[in-house]
């Protein structure tokens, strides 16, 4: 499983070629430098575009794609997150569930 990207530095952003959040100071990590309003917002942007990519993975038109998409952002992306947030203590517990119960394929 890949680092969660709450968890990211500028440096990890820069090493995987990604650009890190403007508001990030050298040396700071995401998750801890966000507010708790901000971080809810965040986390409740995620949980509804995967949502949202739940239903076009099970839809009878879906394609390889739709699924793969949804797979990595459930599984890789959202599980590492709140895994990593419960590992700070700052996982608020609205968000305390497993992706894979909540999203099942």
């Amino acid at each position: 499983m890949r680092k969660a990207l709450l968890a990211m530095t500028p440096a990890d952003h820069r090493i995987i070629g990604s650009t890190p959040p403007e508001a990030l100071a050298e040396g700071q990590i995401l998750a801890k430098s966000m507010r708790n309003a901000k971080l809810r917002s965040h986390l409740r942007r995620q949980v509804q575009a995967l949502g949202e990519l739940h239903a076009r993975a099970l839809a009878k038109t879906s394609t390889r794609a739709d699924r793969r998409i949804f797979f990595e952002a459930r599984d890789e992306i959202l599980t590492a997150n709140l895994n990593y947030l419960r590992e700070i203590g700052r996982l608020p517990p609205e968000y305390d569930f497993n992706p894979k119960e909540r999203f099942p394929y």
